[in-house]
């Protein structure tokens, strides 16, 4: 009996042999119902025409490029690990970008550079205070 092996198989058939694995799966002895089987077909976001660099990383983190590749070499701010590096050019899938991004404005750092007016003493009164206070960053664990 012939198996299916899904490392052979062409993209451009992937329908084709997901229905023959679904017609194989049903034959064999005492197989998981279809419904429990779990089949990955497309990863739109992982397209490599669909990563971002450097730049537009950086750009969702309100940061510049130079800042990422600093925080990238350091080990900071939990920028994530690149989905894949190209040329030694990192590439991230825009929904990691985006929850990283996310996770850098409700940090200290993203609270202190939204309270931030610049020099603090044209801030209004304890606004200062407040801004020192919230941008403290908390001890590590």
């Amino acid at each position: 009996m012939a198996t299916f092996d899904p490392s052979i198989a062409a993209p451009e058939n992937w329908l084709d042999d997901l229905t023959r694995w679904a017609q194989h799966h049903q034959k064999q002895d005492d197989p998981l119902p279809l419904d429990r089987c779990v089949v990955d077909l497309a990863s739109p976001e992982l397209v490599r025409d669909r990563l971002l660099g450097v730049l537009e990383m950086a750009v969702l983190g309100g940061i510049t490029a130079s800042m990422l590749r600093g925080y990238i070499s350091r080990g900071e701010n939990g920028v994530p690990p690149p989905r894949s590096t190209v040329g030694g050019r990192a590439q991230w899938s825009r929904p990691v970008a985006e929850d990283w991004a996310g996770a850098r404005r409700r940090s200290s750092e993203g609270l202190k550079e939204a309270m931030s007016a610049g020099d603090r003493h044209h801030l209004a009164p304890g606004a200062a205070q407040i801004r020192d206070r919230f941008s403290e960053t908390p001890p590590s664990r």
